[in-house]
């Protein structure tokens, strides 16, 4: 949601705006940068869970 960071074993980088998904397992690594833009000083994550529904992610609502 916010932030800069890391997540996953590879370490991929995650900015403000991106979405990680992640596979079956049982753990998630997740690591905020040591240095953060003044605009968003934390990496604010929102988690989500559950069983796939095998639809595409949409950033806004088709209109």
């Amino acid at each position: 949601m916010a932030g800069h960071g890391t997540v996953g074993a590879e370490v991929w980088p995650v900015e403000m705006g991106q979405l990680a998904v992640f596979g079956n397992g049982n753990t998630l690594e997740v690591a905020a940068r040591q240095v953060q833009e003044s605009r968003s000083p934390n990496l604010d994550l929102l988690i989500l869970g559950g069983r796939p529904i095998g639809e595409p992610v949409a950033w806004m609502d088709p209109s």
